[in-house]
Parts: structure tokens; C-alpha cells; sequence
């Protein structure tokens, strides 16, 4: 369970299969003074098909009292922005504290009904592929996203809601990439998106004010998932 120096109070997990991933240390982290924020990195499991969810948790020995500010959580997977969720002092006060992302909502193709499709591990694929330099440089850019689960923790100053976040789709199928891509890379999963279901829940959308002080996020939660051996 990640918790950085100088937020107190603050958590952020992932969720594989139903249960908390055990999280280990990142072996070559990047040095401090590349970092305007605290940056925390590990290495998670990843299983072929399990779902995944990321869950944030602010407890009440977090400091609010800064312009009465509240917290906003923004999520990337495989680098791919995918909701952000608000969480302020009255939530923690009232205990739900807890915030959870288990996929994208979205409208259906028919842009009747909400829907969500929910996280799952999907295996990468390589071979050598007979593709030009531009392809290959796209599959290069796409490697050096696959395998991250980021999370990006704002302080704002929150004005209004407005209604309900829609988000977009993953892959929904295995993931193939060129081995040129992968060279040097130990990749062995991507993100993507089950089946359509109804959502349990919705995240709201927010109107706020950065703090312009902070001049970015406050912490940088990284998870970056591996196999380890099925």
C-alpha cells in the first residue's frame, strides 16, 4: 500500500483479483531532483485476464486546511488518461474517504445507455513484424506506455459539480507489438477492457481552480505491473 513522505494520510493501492497487489521496490528509481513532487514507484504483479482496480483513500489525519482545499485524484493506465476523482474534508469527515476506479463509463454505440468496461491484464505479443520506420516508431511510443498505472494527486479549490465523467474504451483485445519495439523492455502485459456491463457507480465531473503555488501535482503514485511467471 503506497504511502509517501509529507502526505500523511494519503493511500493509493491496486487491486489485482480482488486483492490488495503486493507491491515491490523499484531496483533503479529516478533521482530526486528530476522530481518537482514526492514520486513513489513499484513493481506490481500482473496475471493474464485478471481484472484490476486502483483505489485511492484519504483519512482523517490528512491537512485540509490549506485555502480549504480539496484533493483530486488523476488516473493514467498505459498512458492514457482515464478519470480523475475529487475527494474533500467533508467526505473524509463523513468516512468515505474511499475512491475506486475499476474502469472507463462511457456511453454505448448507440450513445443510449451507460456503461462501463472494466479493467483486466492482457498479454503482449511480439514478433518481428515487416513494418516502416513510422509504424515502428508508433509501437515504440506505445511500448514505452504499456506496463504503467499512474496516479497524479492535485490539491484544487473545488467550485461546482456538473454532472456525470465520461471516459473512452481501452484495447479491448490482446495487445501486439514488434519485438524491435520491446527490446530492453520486460513487458509482459498491457491494459485492457472486458466485456460492457452497467456501472455500479458514477464519477462526477468537476468545475475547480488549480492553486497555482503548487505548480503541478502534489505526489505522483507509479505502479508499474509485470508478470513474474504464470
Amino acid at each position: 500500500m503506497a504511502i509517501l513522505k509529507g502526505n500523511t494520510g494519503v493511500q493509493v493501492y491496486v487491486r489485482v483479483g480482488g486483492r490488495i497487489a503486493k507491491e515491490y521496490r523499484d531496483p533503479d528509481p529516478p533521482p530526486p531532483t528530476q522530481n518537482r513532487c514526492p514520486v513513489m514507484c513499484k513493481y506490481i504483479d500482473s496475471l493474464t485476464n485478471l481484472p484490476f482496480v486502483i483505489d485511492t483513500y484519504v483519512d482523517p489525519n490528512y491537512d485540509f486546511s490549506y485555502k480549504n482545499h480539496t484533493l483530486s485524484f488523476h488516473v493514467y493506465v498505459d498512458g492514457k488518461y482515464m478519470v480523475n476523482n475529487c475527494t474533500g474534508k467533508e467526505y473524509v469527515l463523513a468516512g468515505c474517504g474511499y475512491r475506486s476506479v475499476s474502469g472507463p463509463v462511457m456511453m454505448d454505440e448507440q450513445g443510449a445507455n451507460v456503461v462501463q468496461q472494466k479493467f483486466r491484464f492482457s498479454p503482449v505479443k511480439t514478433g518481428w513484424t515487416t513494418i516502416g520506420e513510422i509504424a515502428y516508431r508508433g509501437t515504440r511510443r506505445k511500448a514505452r506506455d504499456i506496463g504503467v498505472i499512474e496516479v497524479q494527486v492535485f490539491r484544487i479549490i473545488l467550485r461546482e459539480v456538473t454532472g456525470s465523467q465520461r471516459g473512452s474504451a481501452l484495447r479491448g483485445q490482446d495487445l501486439e507489438l514488434s519485438e524491435k519495439a520491446l527490446k530492453g523492455k520486460a513487458i509482459s502485459h498491457g491494459a485492457s477492457c472486458g466485456k460492457v456491463e452497467a456501472p455500479r457507480q458514477q464519477t462526477k465531473n468537476h468545475e475547480w481552480d488549480d492553486i497555482p503555488e503548487d505548480r503541478g501535482p502534489i505526489a505522483v503514485y507509479r505502479f508499474l505491473y509485470r508478470s513474474r511467471g504464470e
